[in-house]
């Protein structure tokens, strides 16, 4: 979603206060220029096509071509992110995360007050509804998976911790866009253009939706980011006004329906109140 959205991002003035809150956004474009380092971003590159084939891995001639680098230069990286067990080799050489990046997740998830303050709420949220209960964070164009509890049923949703959705066509995404000012939503429901599968809302039918979602307080993801998936979403607001991040109840289309929906968003929108009332 690195299109037209981000230089809304850039030019949204609500959205640069959210930045100023929860370290999303750096605060102004001359501190990033003079302080980006290109080998720290090198880095994070190879670390992040790693993770997308966190499964099988990649060769060294792979992740090569896949961060655009000669194969000496990966090899360098990938060498020195071994000794620190960010990555590692498999039997076949395949590359793939380390177990020093276990760690650090657990150092930032154990930090996280919102995903403690969530934690509980998601815990019952499951139980209640039958379905798996997501917490995302609001991320720069996306809200990214820190913590789910699945369902206890045999078909359940195939999800990350880690993974990121998009903002306009994700019931977390619509539900975070609700709450900023009706200008500042419209004209970034203006900009979105990415079709997800057959059933995203883009232009005024978009618009139309986050007027909804903004005067009901909750949102439905209708397959729009995945094809046979529906979920619900309420946007979480800290005790400072700001919307750091969302939950969500998602299901099989098939068997988690509108009317599920309808019945539960109050039970929703009312943990999502109490999560944020204990955020600061």
């Amino acid at each position: 979603m690195r299109h037209a959205l981000d230089s809304v991002i850039a030019d949204v003035s609500v959205l640069r206060r959210y930045s100023e809150a929860t370290s999303i956004y750096p605060k102004g474009p001359t501190q990033v220029s003079n302080a980006r380092s290109s080998s720290a971003e090198r880095t994070f590159q190879v670390i992040s096509a790693v993770a997308t084939r966190a499964g099988a891995g990649l060769s060294l001639s792979e992740l090569a071509k896949e961060c655009g680098m000669a194969l000496s230069s990966c090899h360098r990286y990938v060498s020195t992110l071994q000794d620190l067990a960010v990555l590692e080799r498999d039997s076949n050489g395949q590359i793939k995360l380390g177990v020093g990046l276990v760690a650090l997740a657990e150092a930032y998830l154990g930090a996280d007050t919102l995903r403690n303050a969530a934690r509980p709420h998601l815990v019952r949220l499951a139980a209640a509804c039958g379905e798996t209960a997501h917490l995302g964070r609001l991320s720069g164009a996306g809200v990214v998976y820190v913590d789910k509890v699945e369902c206890d049923k045999s078909i359940r949703l195939v999800s990350r911790i880690g993974s990121t959705v998009p903002l306009h066509c994700s019931a977390m995404g619509k539900s975070i866009l609700a709450t900023l000012p009706a200008q500042d939503w419209q004209r970034y429901a203006s900009a979105a253009t990415e079709h997800r599968t057959e059933y995203t809302l883009i232009g005024q039918d978009l618009i139309d939706e986050i007027g909804r979602v903004a005067t009901q307080g909750w949102a439905i993801d209708e397959q729009e980011n995945e094809l046979g998936v529906r979920c619900l979403g309420a946007a979480i607001v800290s005790a400072t006004g700001v919307a750091v991040g969302a939950l969500s109840i998602s299901g099989p289309a098939d068997r988690f329906s509108r009317t599920d929906c309808r019945r539960i968003a109050p039970d929703v929108i009312s943990a999502a109140r109490a999560i944020g009332a204990r955020l600061y």
